[in-house]
């Protein structure tokens, strides 16, 4: 405040103000601004103003900036400006310290004032304030000395105020203190659990300083170590459990620490400090430290020597950090605590092996009389053990004699196990086989003690997770217990021998069961042998308080032979029910087999024979879907017939791709072979993955397939699906089928013949119409033309004579090239035409062949094009190839005279070759009478005309020449035809015929 006497009381703004400063526009030439500033006596800048509004400043220092940089051209001064501007308004005018503290402030010599309008009023500078410090009298300098000496005792009362705060502070601090050691000392009287004592202690200590991380570290004796507790902010690395080892850890610092030494580090970049110990704090993410010795009185050494156990740390690890001494002493106050706390926890293990050495002491004392009592106990309850089998067998085999409904006897023989193993769930089982030989159980019955038995679904050796999980949601907490003794009774039946699982939640045979599932606490699996020794069946009993044992098994095993006898009778009785049963369907299927035979013969229709047939079949076998597959030549499918049972998805009309059956796996079915799957899950092997996704999605369970073969050819399959449950196919059924498929084989082959026989009928009719047509009209010329030739030649002119003779030259040549076309057809039909590639140039063979047929029309304008997509458009445009120029000729000449044909006169045609990489297209457009949509799927057929082509003449046969023509050169043909707009055909051929389809020529 000293620096402000005398000058408290501020001149008025119109004593420092100077009122007219230099200005200028923003257009004004630098040079002009600087000869300004010159002239003048009073100031050194000028102000820029547009409008009246100050836009910008110009000091004398900033022109001779310009001046050393050279920038002295003519160019305005807005360019150079300084800008913005600061400024004053009038009416925010305190006192001239304040003009002063924007001089500071903002590092300027210059202050324009503005008005309430934003315009300029003046500019203070510090010339002027120099001015006016002459005219402050000594008046005014005692008042400022009153209001400083007023001002110091306000700045006394804060100061003071601030202290007390300080010292409440550090008060309020010391009590905080205080309580964390009362706290900790508190925790080591109630707790003798040292990992929470430290976890703890480190916790509180980080809320308390409010620092990044508190460790606690343990010395190994090579005086590495580990950090066993530690409580750190978040965001900061975690160290817990780490092994460290500093190789840079100096042993003058272990003797410093044993001597109680703390190390109180501000800034690891600041101290003294190693470079490779600097580089580990830095992996450790610390900044500052205090590193605090725990010792420990150890009875073994004097009271001046203490066991250094660790270190208690505190660490910083954002920035560097000034440690107070009341933290530092707190730090040591703490460990100090800590080390009283391990000292009293190892006091107390000592303790528990001192009273467990004289507990065991006293057991091997009383040991004899225990074991005698315990002997006698034995002996007793395997007297009564024996008892309970004894009575438990004969009551079992009682009902067996007494009663055959399988349901009652096992209740009976559930409930005895349960009460001889003081169980709380039995369960027995029937063991079954599969072709593979794999064990399944087709009938189970389950029990809860004292409720009935319950009949469960069939068992296999497959997994059960998912079938598991999906009743996990529908059934009752037993029936999932149920589904979890299933994975158990899968280990039982794989191994053939006993399990035993006394502690199911860690067990690895529970198979990842959910931990949710309702409680399973114990569980025996036993397997039964028959006297064979085949396994035949399996008892499972779970939840015995006691759980179970060896001993238990051996117990059981006069039990289990009488399981053992009574299900091979049971066997054998149902054998006998099967066999009956057996029989009669077989007489059953025998009769439903002669009718659909008689149904198919009925019936010369295709459609009739084979829908008949799958709704046959599908009465004989009881399946849920029977089909018939079709297979094309590309190696698609599609299901054509079909028969489902209700509540089944039908695939009816179905289309399938090549990958379903490819056409390697097709080639199995070439001699008849059927291939049965029991079970689709199974049959990876035998599947393709992408038939697998399908069976998923149709729930098919298994399947039987058997090939329709037509003249040794595969037309399809029959497919029977069961999606209810794996089935294993019966020898007879697949006969069945077979047999079946074989009849169809023959109805599908005179179906074809009758349908080939009607095309050849409609073909002959067809030609013979054509031929009558077409060979009437010249025959007709030609006669007409001979007779007055013959009557009349002597006295006709020479040029009518040569007209005549040029009309019958022109009806043969016609007949003639009829004639070729059809013997093309014939020939490619028949045998395969002849293709003779060789080389010649494109674009020349068309332009004759435009010609040619132009000079025979006049109404009609050809208009050739050809476009080079692989070559630049400024290179030579020529097309080489290795083609058939004849066939090509058919082809281009047909499609050209029927673009000719069938357009109006006067109208033009468009042909148009396009060069690509590989192949050539020829586009040939007409804008004629186009083909009707009814026609274009039969345009290609040999005497095919449209319905639309009135009395325009033809044969119906040039588009099948052409077809033939491109596909043996190994091209294709399309089109694309608007009914009276007109027909574009495009032809792709490859532009040098490989070489194979010449050999094969």
């Amino acid at each position: 405040m000293s620096e402000n006497i005398g000058f408290n009381q501020a001149p008025a703004l119109e004593k420092i103000l100077n009122q007219s400063p230099l200005l200028v526009t923003p257009e004004t030439c630098i040079t002009d601004v600087l000869t300004l500033i010159n002239q003048s006596q009073e100031t050194d800048c000028v102000l820029v103003v547009e409008a009246e509004q100050l836009v910008g400043i110009f000091t004398a220092k900033d022109g001779v900036r310009q001046i050393v940089e050279g920038c002295l051209q003519k160019m305005p001064i807005e360019k150079v400006m300084t800008q913005p501007v600061i400024t004053l308004k009038q009416s925010e005018y305190r006192d001239i310290f304040h003009v002063l503290s924007l001089f500071k402030q903002h590092q300027i010599c210059h202050l324009p004032i503005l008005n309430r309008e934003g315009k300029l009023r003046g500019l203070i500078t510090q010339d002027s304030l120099l001015q006016s410090f002459a005219a402050v009298d000594l008046h005014s300098q005692v008042e400022s000395l009153q209001q400083e000496v007023s001002q110091n005792k306000l700045e006394n009362q804060e100061i003071l105020q601030q202290q007390v705060q300080e010292q409440t502070a550090a008060l309020n601090q010391q009590i905080d203190l205080d309580r964390i050691l009362s706290n900790i000392a508190d925790n080591i009287r109630r707790s003798l659990n040292i990992g929470q004592i430290l976890n703890t202690t480190v916790t509180e200590i980080q809320q308390l300083l409010q620092v990044d991380r508190v460790v606690i570290y343990r010395f190994n004796p090579d005086w590495s170590g580990v950090i066993i507790a530690e409580s750190v902010g978040a965001g900061w690395l975690s160290i817990l459990g780490n092994f460290i080892d500093d190789s840079c850890f100096s042993p003058n610092w272990i003797q410093s620490y044993h001597n109680g030494k703390i190390r109180v580090i501000s800034d690891i970049y600041a101290g003294e400090m190693s470079s490779c110990h600097r580089e580990l704090l830095e992996t450790l993410q610390v900044r500052a430290k205090v590193l605090v010795p725990i010792l420990l009185n150890s009875p073994e050494r004097s009271s001046s020597e203490c066991l250094l156990w660790g270190l208690l740390i505190v660490h910083n690890c954002g920035e560097s950090r000034h440690w107070l001494p009341h933290e530092v002493q707190l730090l040591e106050k703490l460990a100090i605590q800590i080390s009283v706390a391990i000292q009293q926890s190892e006091f107390y293990h000592q303790l528990e092996v001192l009273v467990t050495k004289r507990t065991l002491k006293l057991i091997e004392t009383n040991g004899q009389l225990y074991q005698e009592i315990q002997e006698r106990h034995r002996v007793k309850n395997a007297l009564k053990k024996s008892n309970d089998l004894l009575q438990a067998i004969s009551e079992i085999q009682s009902q067996f004699i007494a009663n055959a409904e399988s349901i009652i006897l096992f209740d009976v023989l559930l409930e005895n196990i349960l009460n001889l193993t003081e169980s709380e769930y039995s369960f027995i089982g029937e063991i079954f086989y599969t072709p593979q030989g794999e064990p399944y159980i087709n009938e189970s019955y389950i029990k809860i003690k004292g409720q009935p038995p319950v009949k469960k679904s069939q068992i296999t050796h497959k997994d059960w997770g998912q079938e598991t999980d999906h009743s996990s949601q529908k059934n009752t907490q037993k029936d999932l217990e149920f589904e979890t003794l299933k994975t158990l009774f899968r280990s039982v039946m794989i191994r053939g021998e006993p399990v035993i699982a006394n502690d199911l939640k860690n067990d690895s045979i529970r198979e990842g069961k959910p931990l949710d599932y309702p409680p399973l606490n114990a569980f025996l699996g036993i397997p039964f042998y028959s006297p064979s020794q085949k396994l035949v069946g399996i008892v499972g009993i779970a939840n015995c308080p006691k759980g179970y044992d060896e001993a238990l098994i051996q117990y059981l095993q006069p039990f289990l032979a009488t399981c053992a006898n009574i299900i091979e009778a049971h066997r054998n009785n149902r054998r006998r029910q099967e066999v009956e049963k057996e029989l009669r369907e077989r007489e059953a299927r025998s009769r439903l087999f002669t009718d659909t035979m008689l149904k198919i013969r009925e019936s010369l229709q295709l459609n009739k024979i084979l829908q008949a047939t799958v709704t046959e079949i599908q009465k004989i076998l009881e399946v849920e879907r029977i089909l018939i597959y079709q297979v094309f030549a590309n190696g698609t499918g599609r299901v054509v017939f079909e028969e489902v049972q209700p509540g089944w998805t039908s695939i009816l009309n179905i289309d399938f791709p090549e990958d379903v059956f490819p056409l390697e796996h097709q080639q199995t079915y070439y001699n008849g072979q059927a291939k049965a799957i029991s079970d689709v899950n199974q049959a990876y092997g035998e599947i393709t993955p992408c038939l697998l996704d399908f069976a998923e999605t149709w729930q098919i369970k298994a399947k039987l397939i058997v090939p329709i073969l037509q003249d040794n050819h595969l037309w399809g399959f029959m497919i029977a699906h069961q999606c209810s449950a794996p089935r294993d196919w019966k020898e007879f059924e697949i006969e069945l089928l077979q047999q079946i498929t074989i009849q169809l084989g023959v109805a599908l082959a005179h179906a074809e013949l009758l349908e080939r026989e009607k095309e050849l009928n409609e073909l002959k009719s067809r030609f013979i119409s054509m031929a009558s047509h077409e060979f009437r009209t010249p025959l007709t010329w030609i006669a007409s033309s001979a007779g007055i030739i013959e009557d009349y030649g002597d006295r006709l002119q020479s040029e009518k004579k040569q007209k005549h003779f040029s009309r019958i030259q022109s009806s043969v040549q016609y007949m003639t090239q009829l004639l070729n076309d059809v013997l093309t057809i014939s020939r490619s039909e028949v045998y395969q035409l002849e293709c003779n590639p060789t080389s010649f140039e494109l674009v020349e063979f068309c332009s004759d062949l435009v010609e040619e047929l132009q000079t025979s029309t006049h109404q009609h304008q050809i208009n050739f094009s050809v476009y080079y997509a692989d070559f630049p458009q400024d290179e030579v445009k020529v097309i080489p190839v290795f083609l058939d120029d004849k066939l090509l000729r058919q082809i281009l000449t047909n499609l050209l005279i029927n673009a000719i044909k069938y357009s109006p006169e006067a109208q033009s045609i468009n042909f148009e070759i396009i060069r690509q990489e590989q192949e050539v297209i020829f586009n040939i457009q007409d804008y004629g009478i186009g083909i009707p949509l009814a026609d274009q799927s039969r345009i290609f057929q040999s005497f095919h005309r449209a319905n639309n082509i009135g009395t325009i003449a033809g044969t119906g046969l040039g588009l099948a020449i052409v077809k033939n023509c491109v596909e043996v050169q190994g091209g294709e043909v399309t089109f694309d035809s608007r009914l009276g707009e007109g027909t574009i055909f495009q032809v792709k051929l490859p532009r040098i015929l490989p070489r194979i389809l010449e050999e094969s020529s």
